[in-house]
């Protein structure tokens, strides 16, 4: 607690993964960030507008408020802010709804409006002018010559630190993990609020031990209208076989009520956060060349799941198996923290309604 508040403190969690994002260890270095780093209501550095976006450290200078000690009136930092956005990402797989994932994706929103024409950010985003200074500081006299706005300003030879973060950050909302020694993709992907759909095109895993190089497309959408019901769909171009091992976020207070793989019940596992992990399938392979898509179908229900035994379908064995758990204590359906009658007639109501 004695130390500066400083935006790598958060490289314990991302991406170096020593604590969990929710480790209470952590919890001092993100209460301080998020209060003292993170531009709030536009109350920090210059009043531009920089909502969301995050300095380096407590007092950053360079960021600049206008003052004669920090008159150039700089903007916030794409690195310091990606970061920020990646431990909410990571932070994302452990905590219910999209509120983590959603600010992450505003973070990469407000900084994709500062890149340049060929796609890249630079260290530092800086507005045209201040107009609290005198000239040169409140006009456009700073800009390189043909420039209209100043948002790239300084240190080029860092846009490969900001530029392979904005890739990392992009990435994080398919959350890929390749395992080629078990010649399997695996994916945890996240959808913010704004978003209904995101595909990611050549999802690449090379198996040098097979001598394979696997790509896929993997496109999820979630319907509207607050079902929950995700489609998750899975081409495969190369062609070769592969496995394939989602987990998926579900909207918050609704749970897993069937799950197919090409029609096909599939096993999977929730957990507290919302997440369901589903069992590793194989991909659809095709003729020679590959394209054959594998289809992962999730329908929701609010609250407890008729699907007691997590199949992937409702079938009379959740009965058996619920009344099983029931018996020993642990039938809690309806999330009343006890087994009691009315957990058997609140499951049994939503077994007959099945998905």
């Amino acid at each position: 607690n004695a130390e500066n508040t400083d935006i790598s403190q958060l490289g314990a969690v991302y991406p170096f993964k020593v604590y969990s994002a929710q480790d209470p260890l952590v919890t001092p270095f993100y209460t301080r960030i998020s209060s003292q780093l993170v531009n709030q209501s536009n109350t920090l550095n210059d009043g531009y507008g920089w909502t969301g976006l995050v300095n380096r450290y407590t007092g950053d200078s360079y960021w600049g408020n206008g003052s004669p000690s920090s008159p150039w009136g700089a903007g916030p930092w794409f690195l310091s802010s990606m970061w920020y956005g990646l431990f909410l990402a990571d932070r994302a797989d452990a905590t219910p709804g999209k509120s983590d994932i959603d600010a992450h994706r505003n973070i990469l929103s407000l900084l994709a409006q500062h890149v340049g024409p060929v796609g890249l950010g630079a260290e530092q985003i800086a507005p045209r002018g201040i107009p609290s200074m005198a000239a040169p500081f409140n006009t456009g006299s700073l800009l390189y010559p043909g420039q209209n706005d100043f948002s790239l300003e300084t240190a080029w030879p860092n846009a490969w630190e900001s530029m392979s973060t904005f890739v990392d950050s992009v990435m994080a909302f398919l959350h890929y993990e390749p395992d080629a020694p078990a010649n399997t993709m695996r994916i945890a992907p996240k959808l913010p609020t704004a978003w209904s759909t995101m595909t990611f095109s050549n999802v690449t895993l090379a198996n040098a031990a097979l001598g394979q190089t696997h790509k896929a497309t993997i496109t999820l959408t979630e319907a509207a209208g607050g079902s929950g019901n995700q489609t998750l769909t899975i081409t495969n171009t190369s062609g070769f076989a592969l496995n394939f091992q989602p987990t998926l976020k579900l909207p918050s207070g609704r749970s897993a009520c069937s799950v197919t793989v090409n029609g096909t019940p599939t096993g999977y596992t929730p957990d507290i956060s919302g997440r369901l992990s589903i069992n590793a399938f194989p991909l659809a392979t095709g003729a020679a060349g590959g394209g054959a898509t594998t289809t992962v179908l999730i329908r929701t229900v609010p609250g407890a799941s008729p699907d007691w035994n997590h199949s992937g379908a409702v079938t009379i064995q959740d009965i058996f198996d619920f009344l099983s758990s029931w018996f020993t204590g642990n039938g809690d359906f309806n999330g009343t923290a006890g087994s009691t009658i009315q957990d058997i007639f609140d499951f049994l109501a939503a077994w007959f309604l099945g998905c």
